[in-house]
C-alpha cells in the first residue's frame, strides 16, 4: 500500500534513519548498501507490522450512531461504564458510511495535557482520531487498548465544553473483562502510560 507522508513525518523519518545509522555505527556507504538490499524491504515490512508502525486496521459502520458504536465496543456487561454525556450531538462522527482506516497509539509526554499533546502531534503531521474512531479501535483491538492506562481521542470534534467552559475529551480503558468509555478534562496533565489515538494513513 502506498502511503504519502507529510513534511513533518518526512523530517521525523529522516531523523529516525540517521539515529539508527549512528546507533549501529554505520558509515554512509554501508547504510546505502543496507537499504538498497532487495531482501531487506520485506523483512523490514514484517518487523514494522509486528511493531504496529503501520497501525492496526479499524472498520466500523457510522450509520449505527455513536452510542451504539460505544455500546458494541464495551460489550453488554459494561454498559454502565459509558459516560452519559457522550452523545452524538456533542461528539460528531466523520460521516455516515463505513469507515475503514489504520490507527495506532502515541504516548503522552510525562505531565503533558491533551491540549499540549494535540498541538505537538498535529505539528508533527499526525491526524488525530475522533470519538467514533476510538470506539471502533476499542471494539476491534481491546488488547491494544489494555496496554495503556487510557487511550484518548483528542481531535477537535472530540472536545466538548460544559456550560462553565471546561473542555472534556473521551477516553477508553480496558482492564481484563472490564471496559469503559468516559470523559476527562482536556487540560489535565497525564503521564506516558496514557496514549493518543492517531491515524496511520
Amino acid at each position: 500500500m502506498n502511503r504519502k507522508f507529510t513534511s513533518g513525518q518526512e523530517n521525523q523519518i529522516g531523523k529516525i534513519a540517521k539515529d539508527a545509522m549512528v546507533s549501529l555505527d554505520l558509515i554512509f556507504e554501508a547504510a546505502q548498501r543496507l537499504v538498497s538490499n532487495p531482501k531487506l524491504a520485506p523483512r523490514l515490512k514484517a518487523l514494522f507490522e509486528e511493531l504496529s508502525v503501520f497501525g492496526l486496521q479499524v472498520t466500523y459502520d457510522q450509520s449505527l450512531g455513536l452510542r451504539k458504536l460505544i455500546e458494541l465496543a464495551v460489550g453488554p456487561a459494561n454498559l454502565g461504564n459509558i459516560n452519559s454525556d457522550i452523545t452524538s450531538a456533542r461528539f460528531k462522527l466523520a460521516g455516515t458510511g463505513v469507515r475503514k482506516m489504520s490507527f495506532r497509539v502515541e504516548p503522552y509526554l510525562s505531565g503533558e495535557t491533551s491540549e499540549q499533546a494535540a498541538a505537538r502531534l498535529t505539528a508533527a503531521g499526525f491526524t488525530l482520531g475522533n470519538t467514533g474512531d476510538l470506539a471502533g479501535f476499542l471494539h476491534d483491538h481491546p488488547t491494544e487498548v489494555e496496554k495503556w492506562w487510557w487511550v484518548f481521542a483528542i481531535s477537535e470534534d472530540s472536545r466538548w465544553a460544559r456550560s462553565g467552559g471546561v473542555v472534556y475529551v473521551p477516553y477508553a480503558g480496558v482492564d481484563g473483562a472490564r471496559r469503559c468509555f468516559r470523559l476527562v478534562v482536556f487540560r489535565n496533565p497525564l503521564c506516558s502510560r496514557n496514549g493518543v489515538l492517531v491515524a496511520c494513513e
